[in-house]
């Protein structure tokens, strides 16, 4: 029997249809992919660069986690940057034994978070000899990780030497855990990888700090940094771990431009570990209790707010009459890092008179700004950070 000619019309338009649809497809992954290898880095300062791990290796290439020490010290001095800040040491340059701190306190061995009894979570890390263990050195990452820059005691025990040289033992705070029955068990750093310091956290306009953070609470360490990019499209969790997303990469293997996402460090950036920080004016700020989410504003009740208190969403005594800013500096429209700059920084750079030679007034010499970004100070003014930078 011959084919109806009708029936030979609706085939060759179902065919046309196909043919059409899988073209504008085509097209429009193509077009995506354009944009992504078109579109211009966050910042126009900041060229493309490729994700290493820590053998220098591309991570397309390995799978490995992202070294940002690897990564970022392609162009910056990683080593001296976190060398030199405080946000990565914690303390731990300053450890003694314990009751020998400024405080006086018998329950401290520093001045930082790494050494410093946290009344927040109270507990207490547990110094070499002790007879009961309480938090060694994994698990004080994996409670605290949350405000935890990474580097320092995340990377280096307390003689200096590196994490992974340390061998698992029971009876070492350094190489052990508490586990939840109570016993002591080895840690097998490894395994687990170290945390180094987090670049991602503070130069990143999207960081992912739930995702970093539940890799460490989870002792994943070496993961962490990666967990960082989660928001980024660079990397996707899967069932087997974080997996590198080629379509974020061009040819030669460094990021297209459209996932360059470094920035200056913004409010946003520092809350993640500071306190509660509020820039939406036309939504009433609200605090939930002491969220130790917001450990700064939960141990001090500092609010980075420029909106009123009166205009604000929490239950104050006598609110209606409160009628200036939670924070002044916030309602100027300042950023934090307006004050707390790196202290090397040509732009605020401001001699000390100890220094400055008597018969100059002003001294206009500054650091050229290409040595200054190879090796920016990360011990930031008016901070704690200025302390360890004279100790």
């Amino acid at each position: 029997m011959r084919r109806q000619p009708t029936a030979r019309l609706v085939s060759f338009g179902l065919l046309l249809v196909l043919a059409l649809a899988a073209v504008l497809l085509g097209s429009g992954q193509a077009a995506a992919q354009s944009t992504a290898e078109t579109a211009k880095p966050l910042s126009p300062l900041h060229p493309v660069f490729a994700m290493l791990d820590a053998d220098g290796q591309n991570v397309l290439e390995s799978g490995a986690p992202v070294s940002t020490m690897q990564t970022c010290g392609a162009c910056h001095n990683t080593d001296f940057i976190a060398s030199h800040s405080f946000h990565a040491d914690l303390g731990l340059s300053s450890m003694t034994a314990p009751g020998q701190t400024a405080s006086g306190r018998a329950w401290d061995t520093s001045n930082g978070l790494f050494g410093r009894w946290d009344p927040l979570t109270y507990r207490y890390l547990t110094p070499a000899g002790d007879a009961r263990l309480d938090l060694s050195t994994a698990e004080w990452l994996q409670v605290l990780g949350a405000r935890v820059a990474g580097g320092g005691p995340a990377t280096t025990s307390r003689n200096g030497a590196p994490l992974t040289s340390l061998a698992p033992d029971a009876t070492n705070p350094e190489a052990n855990l508490l586990t939840t029955d109570g016993t002591v068990a080895p840690w097998d750093w490894k395994r687990s990888g170290v945390a180094e310091m987090d670049c991602f956290l503070c130069h990143l306009d999207q960081p992912d700090h739930a995702a970093r953070t539940a890799a460490l609470a989870a002792g994943d360490f070496g993961w962490a940094n990666t967990a960082t990019l989660a928001a980024t499209g660079i990397v996707t969790a899967s069932a087997s771990g974080w997996v590198w997303n080629p379509q974020a990469f061009a040819p030669d293997g460094a990021l297209l431009p459209a996932y360059v996402r470094v920035q200056d460090p913004t409010n946003a950036n520092c809350a993640q570990c500071h306190g509660l920080v509020h820039t939406d004016a036309n939504t009433p700020l609200t605090l939930t209790g002491c969220d130790l989410d917001d450990p700064q504003t939960a141990t001090t009740g500092q609010v980075i707010s420029g909106q009123k208190i009166s205009a604000s969403g929490v239950n104050v005594a006598g609110k209606d009459a409160l009628n200036r800013a939670w924070d002044i500096h916030a309602e100027r429209q300042l950023a934090c890092t307006d004050c707390h700059y790196s202290l090397n920084n040509p732009i605020h750079v401001q001699e000390s008179d100890e220094t400055r030679p008597s018969h100059l007034v002003y001294d206009p010499r500054r650091l050229d700004l290409g040595a200054y970004l190879e090796r920016p100070d990360h011990n930031l003014a008016g901070s704690k950070c200025t302390v360890h930078r004279r100790a």
